[in-house]
């Protein structure tokens, strides 16, 4: 009896911590399911509206609790694949690169996304993504992919510049065509549809257009586009918010220039940067603000143009890629006639130096 004793409490001695070492297994599976990412991707396009053939630039951050990862993965599926992907390097936490998309993708909505070897162990959950339009003016009509629970078939969309379309302010609007009406513009105006007078002129091109309008109080506004064959288009503005920030800003040969205006009084700040480095950042009060930087003020990269509140809160916001423009290499022949099979001379002069190499 003293010996089934002594074997029943070493059996329990082995058999207790099973059971606590099982129990433990599984709250620590549970806690690693419900975690937070250890690593976050931030990221930056270029553009959210793109043509095929085009280049889609991107940069940005990983945050992690570890040693980080390496190596970027980026991909843009359509709704049943990958169509376009590229492995790209981290260094000290930043990335950049850029996807060249193919002439022959379909137009519709897709999903770019990001990840690194890391948050495959995580799953998809714990990728970076986010939607993107992509047209192709040379199909017959728009085929609506499924990337997104937004489905637009075949309409007229309409992309304010700053994300704003603000009442008794300039504003800029991206107006985009399904390609199947792209294809048959052969002119379009901007009216009034209170009295049908045209107020401008729209010119279409690869089923785009940027147009410039100050809607008034109590008016609206309409597309009237002619289409070959004879049949008239006419397409509603949205209507404009009552109020606003309306944010405007273009890269040109000067380098970047950017305006704000706004409806009420208060304290603005107007916020520049590429990745996570602040570039500028000025407060001002009124109804408009402008501002422009010299090229060669302006590194390469994905720039972020916020206006923002007192609170920090941004109120329109504008992304461009900048890439400088480099100094020419010139190159001088020795003479300007050559006869056939003469040895002909020149010099290269490198940018930026004085130095010039001989070229035969």
């Amino acid at each position: 009896m003293k010996t089934f004793l002594i074997l029943c409490t070493l059996l329990s001695a082995y058999w207790l911590p099973a059971d606590e070492t099982l129990e433990n297994l599984e709250v620590q599976k549970i806690a690693y399911q419900e975690a937070p990412p250890l690593e976050r991707l931030h990221m930056q396009l270029s553009e959210e509206v793109m043509a095929v053939g085009g280049k889609l630039w991107f940069q940005g951050t990983l945050q992690t609790a570890q040693p980080e990862s390496k190596v970027l993965y980026v991909e843009i599926l359509n709704s049943q694949q990958t169509v376009v992907q590229g492995i790209y390097s981290i260094k000290n936490g930043l990335f950049k690169g850029q996807l060249q998309l193919p002439d022959t993708l379909s137009g519709g909505w897709y999903q770019i996304r990001a990840y690194t070897q890391w948050m495959r162990n995580q799953g998809e959950t714990s990728y970076w993504s986010h939607p993107l339009m992509i047209v192709n003016p040379y199909e017959d009509k728009l085929a609506v992919q499924q990337a997104t629970q937004a489905k637009r078939s075949g309409e007229i969309n309409f992309f304010p510049e700053g994300g704003n379309y603000v009442e008794d302010l300039p504003n800029r609007i991206l107006v985009q065509l399904p390609v199947g009406i792209a294809k048959k513009v052969t002119s379009a105006r901007l009216i009034n549809l209170q009295d049908s007078l045209p107020l401008a002129e729209v010119r279409f091109q690869s089923g785009q257009s940027d147009l410039n309008i100050t809607p008034e109080t109590d008016k609206d506004y309409a597309l009237e586009i002619y289409l070959s064959g004879g049949d008239t288009l006419l397409q509603a503005l949205p209507k404009p918010q009552q109020q606003g920030v309306a944010l405007q800003a273009d890269f040109d040969q000067n380098g970047l220039q950017i305006e704000a205006h706004h409806l009420e009084k208060g304290k603005y700040a107007l916020v520049l940067r590429t990745n996570d480095t602040f570039h500028f950042s000025e407060n001002y009060r009124g109804p408009a603000f402008s501002y422009q930087f010299d090229e060669e003020e302006l590194p390469a990269g994905i720039f972020e143009i916020n206006v923002e509140d007192e609170s920090g809160k941004i109120l329109a916001q504008r992304m461009l890629y900048h890439e400088p423009q480099g100094e020419a290499i010139t190159i001088a022949l020795g003479k300007v006639k050559y006869h056939p099979r003469e040895k002909v001379e020149a010099t290269l002069s490198l940018p930026g130096t004085d130095n010039t190499i001989p070229l035969s």
